[in-house]
């Protein structure tokens, strides 16, 4: 039975009114909602693992007028990241461990090589470092933490990355560098670019005073030398959700009297990848995000507007058979 003209009225005024409604969200998710929602969770936190081989040779050896190199040493560099105060609805304080360690040693105090806690505050929907707070950085168990000013990226991409350089913290040398891109690669299906950064020649940690022979000098003298350190990383990253899914790094140290002598003796030389498992957790992570974002963010929009459009042809076709509907007049017998 068809419906009489006020009941079409009233279908007509609601299917507009819903229309208007579902318009006005459509407009507000990408304008208002995305900037409010799309943010770095407070309950982030990760553990990555990278496994590889290093040559490595003790500086006490050289203490003691002897080199000990060690080839082909299995290591693990493992990397835990939480969320610490001062922590708000705007900016959040990633600590992040680093520990690297022998893979063929048990006892994790004689297998350490190196360990470091970096604490940076972060703007929640960037990711890059606030201004007027300084990181820190606790290189000694014994020690105070001291204080950088840093420029880049420390934990993550931001959200919707694009395919230029950003600026990436490397937390051995303490300063920024170049991270560029280099391509796009398709991992189960999913686009993902790829970046690399490399870490010049510079020199970390307090002088060491060591055989000269080692330098160029002669035996039985001593000559003030430092440490210097190189680095070259490889990420990939899934662009919409800006997290790493994969990482790849090689770094040396060496001691020399300065950073481009020939004379010079490598402490440690190390390639080291992601491992499997944390490949495999990170990406589901992050293809768990990108589904968030796409049908909560992106694809609601669109669905907002369809919706807003049939609607709204329900309404003016309601108003308009109304309009249209003749008069009934009284009824003869």
């Amino acid at each position: 039975m068809a419906q009489s003209p006020p009941r079409r009225r009233i279908v007509g005024i609601a299917a507009l009114g819903l229309a208007g409604a579902l318009a006005a969200g459509a407009i507000a998710i990408p304008t208002f909602v995305e900037p409010r929602v799309l943010k770095v969770p407070l309950t982030a936190g990760s553990v990555s693992e990278a496994t590889g081989f290093a040559t490595m040779v003790d500086v006490a050896t050289l203490v003691r007028d002897r080199t000990l190199a060690t080839h082909r040493v299995p290591v693990r560099a493992t990397q835990m990241i939480s969320v610490i105060e001062p922590s708000d609805d705007t900016i959040m304080t990633i600590q992040t461990a680093h520990r690297m360690s022998r893979a063929d040693i048990d006892s994790p105090t004689d297998s350490t090589i190196t360990a470091a806690v970096t604490q940076i505050t972060v703007d929640r929907r960037t990711g890059y470092p606030v201004p007027g707070r300084d990181a820190k950085i606790f290189s000694k168990h014994d020690a105070p933490a001291t204080t950088h000013t840093i420029d880049g990226l420390s934990f993550k991409f931001p959200f919707g990355t694009k395919t230029h350089t950003y600026r990436f913290f490397d937390h051995t040398a303490h300063n920024s560098y170049s991270m560029e891109f280099q391509g796009v690669d398709t991992v189960e299906g999913i686009e993902v670019y790829r970046f690399r950064s490399e870490t010049p020649q510079v020199r970390i940690g307090e002088p060491l005073s060591l055989p000269a022979e080692y330098f160029g000098g002669s035996k039985g003298d001593t000559r003030e030398v430092s440490r210097y350190y190189h680095a070259t990383r490889e990420f990939r990253v899934e662009p919409l959700t800006g997290m790493i899914v994969d990482a790849r790094q090689t770094a040396r140290q060496y001691v020399a009297a300065a950073p481009d002598s020939e004379t010079r003796v490598t402490l440690i030389d190390v390639d080291a990848g992601w491992s499997e498992a944390t490949r495999t957790a990170q990406f589901d992570d992050a293809r768990r995000a990108r589904a968030m974002i796409q049908w909560g963010l992106h694809r609601s929009p669109w669905l907002g507007w369809l919706l807003a459009a049939t609607m709204l042809g329900i309404g003016v076709a309601a108003l308009r058979n109304r309009s249209g509907s003749a008069p009934e007049g009284p009824v003869r017998r």
